[in-house]
């Protein structure tokens, strides 16, 4: 038996990359957050907090690192995006080692 090294990877290399980025940049970071909306219930891959205020700043979804040609749908009209929508803060997404600057770049802005 072996354990070969994986050749991608996954959403949760992802998630554990950005949450670490964004603690080192000061900001308050939490993982699978809990949330209730008019809606129903909601958990949020990562949110990114005031570290002064504790307000949510932003959810940040995490998704599996995209194939070639794959589209992003995770901010498509659904009723999941349509819960999320409804805290009135950003939501941003992440599929990708370039999209954590993109995410981190934006919230430092």
């Amino acid at each position: 038996m072996t354990i070969s090294y994986p050749k991608e990877s996954s959403k949760f290399d992802l998630a554990a990359e950005l949450f670490w980025r964004l603690k080192g940049l000061g900001f308050l970071v939490s993982g699978e957050v809990k949330a209730r909306a008019e809606a129903g219930r909601c958990k949020f891959d990562l949110v990114a907090f005031n570290p002064l205020t504790k307000a949510p700043l932003a959810i940040i979804e995490v998704e599996p690192p995209r194939k070639v040609g794959r589209p992003i749908t995770a901010l498509a009209d659904t009723k999941r995006v349509r819960k999320y929508k409804s805290f009135g803060i950003k939501i941003y997404v992440c599929d990708s080692y370039s999209g954590i600057e993109e995410v981190v770049g934006a919230l430092l802005a």
